[in-house]
């Protein structure tokens, strides 16, 4: 790899590759923050994971429990459905007009100060919320899970951050009483606009372009996010996909999908994985690409144990057993949403182009009512995704339900369609 350039110290949230425009906002906690609610050097929690994102339970006001994505993308905390803090009867000191996706996309948020929180043995007071008017990102839906919220930068800036993918451990540490651990590999970061950037190494068929800046995000599931840019010789790989990449504040997030041939981050070297490059949009090119080339999502970090010091700007790295795993596409053809009050039911929400789904007749809206000979209520979201990502050559058998309540089946085999 080649030399890195002298770090300078610099001052969304992701779903899918989503984000929120929120690098404008100036909404910070107030003293004391989040803390251990005994002294402590560490405090371990388990986590539940969707998607490749991270889900740890919060008690909002000591009342209402609620499960919130941790990500390193986003600066202010975030509660995505307003009906929790009415119930509460927060106060909101202000209202904001946020721009969204799209030229002319805009959003409405409150401002909540002076609310506490707590996990399983830490507590935070003071604390600021962003409150969504409505669910624009649609976190249900899209995880087929409860989730309520997004908490970013004050557990970050609070504590030494572990996060154990296999083990789905998230593991937090004073950092006045933190060591670097043995074996693990030694990265600096930079902190830009509180967000973490590291450097690494992108080779694609047709260039290669050394020391560009990525931001660390735990709140994207995605491998890799990637800017088109003509002048540096990156360019959508000709074999891709034209889809949605993902829901945004206001609007959808299109582009295209492919394969890279490696990025090196400080020496891991990971062959071909999947990389989305969105298309030219006001509100993405200020999120995604602020002073960086790129992002580096949840795919990727889920091969690893990851430890984040942003109080030393060091990031720690150790392989785990998925790192040599291959980077997999929907071979299926077609993206699925969860809806009804137990996430139970699912719909086809679009359908790729000369993919085996499109070719079967499978329709944006249709209902999955079976797959592989079961019902589809007795699946999880993240369990047919599963099914339709891996594996290709495994026969495909389902029935669906069109709008008007005509059901047809379909049969086809899984292929990688990248």
């Amino acid at each position: 790899m080649a030399k890195r350039p002298r770090i300078r110290f610099l001052t969304k949230v992701a779903i899918m590759a989503t984000s929120l425009m929120l690098c404008v906002l100036q909404v910070y906690p107030q003293s004391p923050g989040l803390r251990f609610v005994t002294p402590r050097k560490k405090l371990t929690l388990p986590f539940e994971m969707y998607n490749n994102l991270i889900v740890v339970p919060i008690l909002l006001n000591n009342q209402i429990p609620l499960k919130f994505i941790v990500d390193t993308g986003v600066k202010t905390t975030i509660l995505t459905d307003k009906a929790y803090s009415d119930l509460l009867n927060v106060d909101y000191s202000r209202k904001l007009t946020i721009a969204g996706l799209g030229r002319n996309s805009q959003v409405e948020a409150y401002v909540a100060n002076n609310l506490t929180v707590s996990m399983p043995g830490v507590v935070g007071t003071g604390q600021a919320f962003l409150v969504l008017e409505e669910d624009y990102l649609q976190l249900r839906k899209n995880l087929g899970a409860v989730v309520h919220g997004i908490i970013g930068f004050e557990l970050f800036r609070r504590f030494v951050v572990k996060i154990d993918y296999q083990n789905r451990e998230l593991t937090l540490y004073d950092p006045t009483r933190f060591s670097p651990p043995r074996r693990y590999k030694e990265i600096d970061i930079m902190l830009d606009s509180y967000k973490p950037l590291v450097y690494a190494d992108l080779k694609t068929r047709d260039t290669t372009v050394n020391n560009q800046r990525y931001l660390i995000d735990t709140g994207a599931s995605l491998s890799l996010m990637i800017k088109k840019d003509s002048f540096s010789g990156v360019n959508v790989p000709e074999k891709n996909v034209e889809r949605l990449i993902g829901q945004g504040l206001g609007g959808q997030l299109h582009g295209h999908v492919g394969r890279v041939e490696e990025i090196d981050w400080d020496g891991y070297r990971l062959k071909e994985p999947i990389a989305s490059f969105p298309e030219p949009d006001p509100g993405a090119e200020v999120v995604f690409f602020r002073d960086r080339e790129g992002t580096i999502g949840g795919e990727i970090l889920s091969r690893f144990t990851v430890i984040m010091d942003y109080h030393n700007r060091k990031m720690y790295l150790k392989k785990n057993r998925k790192f040599r795993d291959p980077f997999e596409f929907n071979m299926a053809g077609f993206d699925i949403m969860a809806d009804g009050v137990n996430l139970d039911k699912f719909y086809v929400s679009e359908v790729i182009a000369n993919t085996p789904a499109q070719e079967a007749g499978i329709k944006r809206g249709d209902r999955i009512m079976r797959l592989n000979g079961r019902q589809a209520y007795n699946y999880e979201l993240r369990e047919i995704i599963e099914i339709i990502t891996r594996k290709p050559g495994k026969k495909i058998k389902m029935e669906l339900m069109r709008s008007d309540g005509s059901k047809y089946r379909v049969k086809f085999r899984l292929e990688r369609i990248l």
